[in-house]
């Protein structure tokens, strides 16, 4: 009996003794694994790596990982690929979705969308909201997949499940255009009130739109409306910044200040939003917070065409049409209002009707005149559907 206690105490020592190890060696890699990223985010690839590689060697998934992130930043992608696949071997699902980018750009790969997305749902599954969204994305865009709105739509659900800001916004997106579920402006706007609550800007903004234009259930309010934008705007976002700029402009709920508008528009323009650009291009053709300059506005309302922005297509359109800082062009006028037109921009759809429908810049054809008008009444354009019932005649 005392000779199998004896063994039993000593077996419990020894195994005191290797947890005591492990331990010591969990604690040390944790400590490496630290000292590493430290060095990674001071950009010092080369002294992360010298930490990083025993363990990477050992097969820790985790220095593993950031191994491929170094060489990854450093654009050395197959060094990186090569680590990125052993943490993902492993289930490590930053290193999936990491290789997952490899795969779609061909980053040290043949670039393989399919297996980009492949990769992206073995992270996805294991519960990361993030890589939830990505997924979404895919199937909205058709990376990897064809384009399936249920499934981006079901993937924004797990990702609004967890209280995630980006899912939730998604989703309401989803709901608003009726894209993979039954179109609802409630929910849509349940969905962006959870997102705006937390602070997301973009749900801000969409709230921002719900209260101007009276949607989801909810009464007109111009006061509230220029509430949630201030707070998007405030953030940086350049579509609530552009609707700061329309409150300034018009004096809605606000006393009326061009140069006030001016400055939101700026702040939106600068991060090459091209609605921004032509409502700049717009201020220097009336001269609004700014002296009046036909040839400035063209400038501004070519960045928005090179954004292909519908409404600065349309305003650049004008410009040939009226000769307008440029020399009078109607040809080159109808080319840019069909390109607007083509956006589904109803404004623009009666200005190519009116195109067809006079011969102006192309060969006058009512038929099509006719054609054009109709798309825009269909949108509720009361001037097109005038000129339609005039055709009509």
């Amino acid at each position: 009996m005392k000779r199998w206690l004896a063994i039993f105490l000593t077996t419990l020592l020894i195994l005191s003794c290797v947890n005591l190890a492990l331990g010591e060696a969990a604690s040390s890699a944790d400590a490496i694994l630290e000292q590493a990223s430290a060095l990674l985010d001071a950009d010092d690839y080369d002294g992360a790596r010298e930490l990083l590689l025993p363990l990477a060697e050992q097969g820790n998934a985790t220095a593993q990982l950031d191994m491929g992130r170094s060489y990854y930043r450093q654009q050395a992608y197959e060094d990186a690929v090569k680590w990125l696949q052993m943490a993902a071997d492993q289930g490590d699902p930053y290193a999936q979705y990491g290789l997952g980018i490899c795969y779609e750009y061909g980053d040290g790969v043949e670039a393989d969308p399919a297996k980009a997305l492949e990769l992206y749902s073995k992270a996805a599954e294991q519960g990361d909201a993030d890589y939830q969204n990505n997924m979404g994305y895919c199937y909205q865009n058709a990376i990897g997949t064809e384009e399936n709105p249920v499934e981006a739509a079901h993937w924004y659900q797990l990702a609004a499940d967890q209280g995630d800001p980006y899912g939730q916004t998604n989703l309401g997106w989803c709901y608003e255009y009726g894209y993979g579920v039954e179109q609802s402006y409630e929910k849509a706007l349940e969905c962006y009130q959870l997102a705006a609550d937390q602070g997301f800007a973009i749900a801000q903004s969409n709230l921002g739109m719900y209260y101007y234009y009276g949607r989801g259930g909810l009464e007109k309010n111009d006061e509230e409306s220029f509430k949630w934008f201030q707070l998007a705007a405030d953030q940086g976002f350049y579509g609530a910044q552009n609707w700061i700029g329309d409150f300034y402009l018009e004096g809605t709920c606000v006393e009326q200040d061009y140069a006030e508008a001016m400055k939101w528009y700026q702040l939106a323009a600068d991060q090459g939003y091209g609605v921004a650009q032509t409502s700049i291009g717009w201020c220097y053709q009336e001269g609004l917070g700014v002296e009046k300059d036909a040839k400035e506005a063209v400038r501004w309302y070519q960045m928005a065409v090179d954004q292909g922005d519908e409404i600065g297509f349309k305003a650049m359109a004008d410009c040939y049409a009226n000769g307008i800082g440029v020399e009078q062009n109607d040809e080159k006028a109808f080319e840019l209002y069909l390109q607007s037109a083509e956006t589904g921009y109803d404004p623009a759809q009666t200005n190519v009707g009116d195109c067809y429908a006079n011969g102006k810049g192309v060969e006058q054809d009512v038929a099509k005149a006719a054609e054009w008008y109709k798309l825009a009444a269909d949108q509720g354009n009361d001037e097109a559907q005038e000129k339609l019932d005039a055709l009509k005649k």
